[in-house]
């Protein structure tokens, strides 16, 4: 297979960074982003090793003429992207806040990362990916917004801006179907991470794995859908 080029967002830390590590090692191009790449330490190790396969990137996904001029910079160096990863994400809020309480201003402010981020993003890439070959979308989400599963409440900022995120991506499957892109959402696990915590069960390493072999194996037709890590298909 030749190289691919794939834009990663949030690929600072965690299952960003797990992500920009892995396809690096099957020798893709990364086009990692963050808002502070000058002082993401791993990022810029890794960019030693691997300089002409990764191109760091800074924009903010709340910020879109950042995002556009990115899109510009990387429209020089590549006509095409064949895979874009919308994994930037915060949680927003405390999982104990009622709904007396609840911060409006930290939901809105999650909404326009988790939601409105990924529209932006999407967007500016969009005529990079048409020209891809692979073609394919993956919005990180989380079971935490999915309707069905929901059955304890709270963690309002969260699990709003993750379902509304699963609702777009099922809009952007059908606008996208004639163009064979193929754009999903995938819940990454409950990942030892920054915002998963110690607790965790899953590796930010085993969560990557197991999200690279759904990627890879996705197809048009499963463009809209709700996978987990494992590859299986998640309630709504």
């Amino acid at each position: 297979m030749s190289e691919r080029i794939i834009v990663i967002t949030g690929a600072n830390r965690g299952i960003g960074l797990g992500f920009v590590k892995s396809f690096l090692e099957k020798g893709d191009r990364i086009v990692a982003v963050a808002r502070q790449p000058e002082k993401a330490i791993e990022l810029k190790r890794l960019r030693e090793m691997y300089e002409e396969h990764l191109f760091l990137v800074s924009f903010d996904v709340t910020d879109e003429t950042a995002i556009q001029k990115a899109v510009d910079t990387v429209q020089k160096k590549w006509s095409s992207v064949d895979i874009l990863i919308n994994n930037s994400g915060i949680f927003g809020g405390k999982p104990q806040d009622s709904v007396k309480n609840l911060n409006l201003e930290i939901v809105k402010e999650t909404f326009d990362v988790n939601v409105l981020g990924p529209i932006r993003v999407t967007r500016g890439f969009l005529p990079l990916l048409e020209r891809g070959k692979e073609k394919k979308i993956i919005h990180i989400t989380s079971l935490m917004g999915s309707i069905d599963d929901n059955k304890s409440g709270g963690d309002y900022a969260y699990r709003v801006s993750k379902a509304a995120l699963n609702m777009m991506n099922r809009s952007l499957a059908h606008e996208l179907r004639e163009q064979r892109i193929c754009s999903v959402v995938m819940h990454p696990g409950w990942v030892k991470t920054d915002m998963g915590g110690p607790e965790a069960p899953i590796s930010a390493d085993e969560s990557v794995r197991g999200m690279m072999t759904v990627i890879s194996k996705l197809k048009p037709s499963d463009s809209g859908s709700f996978f987990n890590y494992q590859g299986n298909h998640m309630p709504w």
